[in-house]
């Protein structure tokens, strides 16, 4: 869809200024700039019915970044030094150099991007100076989302330790409840063992009767055959 101005010109994204002789260089410098998403007017668009300086004029006042190719033969345009003038004035020069020469005077106050052994490789690094000047005088290119910002260092999630659940104290319960059943058992039947024996020695005492101790132990220990009454009547005297 085209852009019209408030005049009726169409607007386009990028003014190219260059010399003829270098048609060329400029041609490639034309396209990568079409194909990064903007759209760009030069002088090999020029309509036969309309005089240079009317659309020189237009077009640069509806772009949005005017780039200047310098070289020798640029350097000595009248045409390419007025363009880059009206496009310095308007703040949206981009200056380039295909020779490796300065830009003239007054133009060598202001940076400009080296591009004479590009080749139209994505990395060079003149071309990425283009391209960044591109982006803060158009915005991204049509199409193109605008890159992120830089994503903040990750900081790395320290772990939390937590001890781990395991079977052994439920395994353990049912081993104590049986020790514990197996003591009470224990205790039991040392306290029934007591208990059976002062019963014993009660009714040893009673079978004895009211005889001494002595006339007991004759009674019943004189006979090495009577084994038993002999054992009651020395659990019943101690003896």
């Amino acid at each position: 869809m085209l852009r019209l101005s408030r005049g009726g010109a169409q607007l386009v994204d990028v003014f190219i200024s260059y010399s003829r002789t270098n048609q060329p260089v400029v041609r490639q410098l034309a396209d990568a700039v079409k194909r990064t998403g903007y759209s760009v007017w030069w002088d090999d668009e020029l309509p036969p019915h309309l005089s240079y300086g009317e659309v020189i004029t237009e077009k640069i006042g509806a772009a949005k970044a005017a780039i200047v190719v310098w070289s020798k033969d640029a350097a000595a345009s009248e045409w390419v030094r007025a363009e880059a003038d009206v496009a310095r004035n308007q703040k949206k020069l981009i200056q380039t150099s295909i020779d490796e020469r300065m830009p003239p005077m007054p133009f060598n106050q202001i940076q400009f991007a080296q591009i004479g052994d590009w080749a139209g490789e994505d990395d060079h690094p003149g071309w990425l100076k283009v391209k960044a000047s591109l982006t803060a005088l158009c915005g991204p290119g049509e199409g193109r989302a605008p890159m992120p910002p830089p994503a903040a260092p990750r900081v790395p999630r320290q772990p939390v330790l937590t001890t781990p659940p395991t079977g052994g104290g439920a395994r353990l319960v049912p081993l104590l409840l049986g020790l514990l059943i197996l003591a009470v058992a224990v205790v039991g039947y040392l306290i029934g063992s007591r208990g059976n024996d002062g019963a014993a020695l009660a009714a040893d005492k009673r079978e004895a009767g009211s005889l001494n101790p002595d006339s007991a132990r004759q009674r019943y220990c004189m006979d090495e055959g009577d084994r038993v009454a002999c054992d009651k009547v020395r659990r019943a005297y101690g003896g």
